[in-house]
């Protein structure tokens, strides 16, 4: 029987491996239909508020780890997180619930999805099933750094943010700026997205990487500032992307990625002793520093000190 569990674990992560790449290449072949989201999001914005300029100052998209399997939420753990920032950013709309690892912005569960009812049975169970979902959404992490089909699935992405956005009242054209917070593979999905949101908004657009596993994708150039925050216990942000992309080698010094280190547009930070996931990871809230804050507000604290510093400096 565990032998036969576990043929039947590989046979699904080869199955989601091959099919990592054909969910973004068939909504771009319009595989899936037209949809009119975004402007269906647009409609009932202008129904609202009508014509005008945006509410907020400031717009932050928090696009969730690799552990994240549903569209229009977020993790259990990662909410305290948001709620921080909510609390703390008055002036700042937080957007959250975009599924970074799906263009078409459908849960796993989905029914329309090919592998829906099984997603659905892995869904909260934990454990094996939960890294299941996490090597699923891993993959899609592996897409996007691959220049082959990432541009597609970052296209796809970023059209989710903008629907997000208006949903939330952002209006187009406002001239209002945008922040980028990924976590984990978050860092990735978001970093792709950076060329097609700026020249769909026209605005500034920043990012920040919480513990973000990202490649050396040439779309870091196309940022105003992205701000790197890593764990001292966190190889997984550390050393895999550097192992992993040749773009981010310090002997590739002329690759996009060491361009946008040198024209300062990209920095990096460590913010403590933190680990990537789990307990001691980012979100705890019960594991604390040595001035007694626990990680999750500290993780927070250190997003919105970014924020802070590219407004004082008039980033």
């Amino acid at each position: 029987m565990l032998a036969l569990l576990l043929f039947g674990a590989l046979a699904l992560l080869a199955v989601s491996l091959a099919l990592a790449p054909l969910e973004a290449l068939g909504w771009w072949a319009g595989w899936f239909g037209n949809d009119h989201e975004l402007e269906a999001a647009a409609d009932a914005l202008r129904e609202r508020q009508g014509v005008g300029g945006a509410a907020a100052r400031h717009y932050v998209v928090f696009l969730s780890g690799v552990g994240s399997p549903r569209s229009g939420e977020v993790p259990e753990e990662e909410r305290p997180f948001i709620a921080h920032l909510r609390a703390h950013l008055p002036d700042t709309v937080v957007v959250d619930g975009v599924l970074p690892y799906s263009v078409l912005g459908l849960s796993l569960d989905h029914p329309a999805r090919p592998l829906g009812r099984l997603w659905h049975h892995a869904i909260g169970r934990g454990g094996f099933w939960q890294q299941l979902i996490n090597t699923r959404n891993l993959f899609q992490v592996l897409v996007s750094a691959d220049r082959r089909y990432g541009p597609v699935i970052s296209f796809g992405l970023a059209k989710q943010i903008l629907i997000a956005l208006v949903r939330h009242g952002y209006v187009i054209d406002s001239g209002v700026p945008i922040t980028l917070v990924g976590s984990s593979g978050g860092g990735q999905m978001g970093l792709g997205t950076g060329p097609f949101l700026a020249q769909a908004l026209h605005v500034p657009v920043r990012m920040v990487s919480l513990g973000g596993v990202m490649s050396g994708d040439p779309a870091i150039l196309s940022f105003r500032h992205f701000d790197h925050l890593y764990g001292t216990k966190d190889p997984v942000a550390t050393m895999l992307p550097q192992m992993i992309f040749p773009s981010r080698w310090p002997i590739n010094h002329r690759s996009p990625w060491w361009e946008a280190r040198q024209r300062g547009i990209y920095r990096e930070r460590a913010i403590g002793p933190i680990a990537h996931t789990g307990p001691g990871g980012y979100y705890d809230g019960k594991s604390r520093l040595p001035d007694g804050t626990d990680h999750c507000t500290h993780s927070a604290n250190e997003v919105i000190a970014c924020i802070r510093s590219w407004e004082s400096e008039g980033i």
